[in-house]
């Protein structure tokens, strides 16, 4: 595991340890962990379980571009499967990190072993590329027409049928 995620997960830890042990939105059937951590872009890209919620986590590599955030202040980020709002979070030793949120509660969730494999899934699905709007999720040709109708467009309709 790399030193930053390293420090990451330790930090996580010691906030649930330290300061939410024990309250509602703390899930004792699940631990912190880091789920598939990889390279992207000059970055590491990830999903952090905790005990409280699940995010997709992009760390600083070599490259920090993109890093002078402010806590809190975001910044959207395309990745291959498209478009997702990361923030400038302000965890306490866990070192510089963005977050984009995957599920705000873990409450429900039964095992860190599901947990784990939505975690696995979602790594895939984010570092695939975006289907196309003309393709189904089975890479069929879409038959239904996406394009959105105006208002405009549906009432000169309207008119032509009349006339």
């Amino acid at each position: 595991m790399q030193p930053a995620v390293e420090r990451l997960v330790a930090a996580y830890r010691q906030i649930g340890n330290e300061r939410l042990h024990g309250l509602p939105i703390f899930n004792a059937r699940l631990e912190v962990e880091a789920v598939g951590f990889t390279p992207w872009e000059g970055h590491l890209l990830g999903v952090l379980i905790t005990p409280w919620f699940m995010n997709l986590i992009l760390l600083p590599g070599e490259q920090a571009e993109g890093y002078d955030l402010k806590l809190g202040a975001s910044k959207s980020w395309t990745l291959p499967s498209g478009s997702y709002e990361f923030c400038a979070c302000p965890a306490e030793n866990a070192g510089p990190h963005q977050s984009s949120p995957l599920f705000s509660t873990v409450v429900d969730f039964p095992t860190q072993e599901l947990a784990r494999t939505i975690a696995r899934e979602i790594m895939d699905r984010v570092l695939l590329p975006a289907m196309d709007e003309q393709t189904t999720a089975e890479g069929l040709p879409n038959r239904e027409e996406s394009k959105s109708v105006t208002r405009r467009d549906l009432m000169r309709n309207i008119v032509l049928r009349k006339k």
